[in-house]
């Protein structure tokens, strides 16, 4: 008797499969798709999965860091954002940090892309190009329902750093007609 119970309760736990391994849980913090910037697609890339990982530290890896680099980033707004904002015109790259950290935490909930289009670029040197995106940023609720939408034009000046990776070291933006430019962005989540 004792053996038939005993069979039971073998049997039982594992049809439960108590002792299977599970597929792993997706971390409530940062979710990070990075890839060092070798090229400058992943570098863009890279950008745009800041957005939709909402992750401040891998949005920032995409700027220069003057421990690799002796470049100060620059940043150059529209005209509208200077005027209606005029903390755009002094931007550093902690304003970057400060504004990105309020998007994403104000909109956690929300569905944050960058889609980056049309794009333009030379060849200035093997460790220098630039790079125009006509871009669109969209804010929308877990329902799909569309909150924020910017657009505009962005030049960014990119170089290689010591560590072999492409970074943004000057970035103009431009407004497009009617619409809310990514300065009036950066000024408006300051």
């Amino acid at each position: 008797m004792k053996n038939v119970i005993l069979l039971i309760i073998v049997v039982f736990l594992f049809s439960c499969e108590i002792f299977e391994t599970r597929d792993p849980e997706s971390p409530d913090g940062n979710k990070s798709n990075y890839t060092a910037a070798v090229s400058p697609e992943i570098l863009f890339q890279n950008l745009k999965n800041s957005f939709v990982d909402k992750n401040v530290e891998n949005y920032l890896k995409s700027f220069v860091d003057v421990n690799y680099l002796n470049y100060e980033f620059k940043f150059i707004p529209t005209s509208t954002a200077i005027n209606a904002l005029p903390i755009v015109s002094e931007w550093t790259l902690e304003s970057e940090k400060r504004y990105f950290f309020n998007f994403v935490k104000i909109n956690e909930k929300n569905k944050l892309t960058l889609k980056l289009e049309n794009e333009k670029w030379n060849s200035n040197t093997p460790d220098s190009r630039t790079y125009v995106y006509d871009y669109i940023i969209e804010n929308r609720t877990p329902q799909n329902e569309l909150i924020e939408i910017f657009e505009g034009s962005s030049q960014f000046e990119i170089k290689l750093d010591s560590r072999n990776e492409w970074v943004i070291v000057t970035w103009l933006d431009f407004q497009s007609e009617n619409k809310i430019s990514w300065s009036e962005l950066k000024g408006g989540y300051y």
